[in-house]
């Protein structure tokens, strides 16, 4: 593929694997950074599909444990779906810097995580 109409859009992740050396190799660019950046990123955002206004998908690539941890967030229309098997945003978990809800506000927070962490 040219070039000139490669990085006429964001590239998505498949693309990012086999992506092609002047040299003729091909790279997968993904692993190439978490490998060499892994200690310095919280994750590494690579689009999953194309995404736009409609919903799309975002692969999450971080290293834990000196080992790649990968996650998906996909948005369809109105709904969000978070893959937690790997919570590399810590969307689990209460932010440190906001008090801890009590009651009903901690109720409503516990029922959207276990709505977020069912399938979309």
């Amino acid at each position: 593929m040219d070039q000139a109409i490669r990085w006429t859009r964001q590239p998505v992740a498949s693309e990012l694997r086999t992506l092609p050396t002047l040299e003729g190799k091909t790279v997968d660019i993904i692993e190439e950074m978490r490998r060499r950046l892994g200690d310095a990123l919280d994750y590494l955002a690579v689009r999953e599909e194309p995404c736009g206004v409609e919903g799309g998908a975002v692969r999450l690539v971080a290293t834990r444990g000196g080992k790649r941890v990968d996650s998906l967030v996909i948005r369809r229309g109105g709904r969000i779906h978070y893959d937690f098997a790997a919570d590399l945003l810590e969307a689990g978990s209460l932010s440190p810097f906001d008090a801890e809800p009590a009651g009903a506000e901690r109720s409503r927070w516990q029922e959207l995580l276990d709505r977020a962490r069912r399938s979309p």
